[in-house]
């Protein structure tokens, strides 16, 4: 008989931190945030949200995906936009974050401490000529809800930022901005 396998062994799962001699600033839906002196140190987890719900089952290794997609926009841009992230390479870490190395790598950012800005920003791909289908389904002759096809028009993207009602994160608190 094999072994059983469950999430909670599960080496790539990261549901939650605990950072001895840091300080827990928050532990937000998806994201772990420490204060470490005039930085913080935020730890993508592999927690799952959906309508403002932690989920229960955690996707193993998506903190680190969160974490390297978000490097990878932040280096891209960071001549054009400057950004909060100091670095994301454990390697690069103070010396007092090494012992927690093999948590961090990949799921680890240190980052400057800024003012939020309470916004959301969403992109629609537009629409297509079966766009009145369920996800999924290729046109409207195989979708379960008999959908009539929509007139064909080009697509067209839209991307909106816009105040949030509800403001995530370090909320009411002033933070410098670098």
């Amino acid at each position: 008989m094999g072994k059983s396998f469950t999430l909670e062994n599960d080496p790539n799962v990261c549901i939650e931190t605990k950072l001895h001699g840091l300080c827990l600033l928050r532990r937000g839906k998806v994201r772990d945030v420490y204060e470490f002196g005039d930085m913080l140190l935020m730890i993508a987890t592999d927690r799952i949200s959906a309508f403002d719900v932690v989920l229960p089952t955690p996707i193993p290794m998506k903190g680190a995906v969160l974490t390297q997609l978000s490097r990878f926009w932040f280096d891209m841009f960071r001549d054009t936009v400057p950004n909060h992230l100091v670095t994301a390479d454990v390697d690069d870490f103070p010396d007092e974050l090494q012992p927690h190395r093999e948590v961090l790598r990949f799921r680890g950012m240190l980052t400057l401490k800024a003012e939020m800005f309470p916004g959301r920003s969403t992109a629609n791909p537009g629409a297509s000529a079966e766009s009145n289908c369920l996800p999924g389904f290729g046109n409207a002759t195989s979708c379960p809800n008999h959908c009539s096809p929509l007139p064909r028009r080009p697509r067209k993207a839209t991307i909106s930022t816009f105040p949030s009602r509800k403001w995530s994160g370090l909320s009411g608190k002033k933070l410098r901005t670098s």
